[in-house]
């Protein structure tokens, strides 16, 4: 599994955390912090601690768009943590809020078929 999810490089990770463009530098509630705190450590690869934060995000999150990338967050770093039933969780509800999200889509195919070490990625 280690391997697949090495495609999930962090110029990718980042550019689908931020699938739906910067957010806007207003007060939020938290949204903001909780979601740059996740992206930091989801890049140091302290994943417990990325998704603590996303869940913060999650629930600082006021609309649609915000709630759908917090669970894709929450879908990412779950998948980093070898616990592919939380990430399709978390896929299928980022994708009950924007149905067209891409990143959200490719994720929860991932999370469906989780290759073996060694094994081959998945064509897209």
């Amino acid at each position: 599994m280690i391997s697949y999810l090495r495609r999930f490089s962090i110029v990718g990770i980042v550019s689908a955390l931020c699938a739906f463009g910067p957010p806007p530098a207003l007060a939020d509630g938290g949204y903001i912090a909780e979601m740059e705190t996740g992206r930091t450590a989801f890049r140091t690869g302290d994943f417990a601690n990325a998704e603590v934060a996303f869940q913060g995000a999650l629930k600082a999150a006021e609309t649609d768009k915000r709630k759908s990338t917090a669970w894709f967050a929450l879908g990412l770093t779950a998948l980093r943590l070898g616990r592919p039933a939380d990430a399709r969780a978390s896929a299928e509800h980022s994708l009950a809020l924007v149905p067209d999200n891409p990143q959200a889509k490719e994720l929860l195919a991932a999370a469906k078929n989780p290759p073996v070490d060694g094994a081959p990625l998945p064509q897209q």
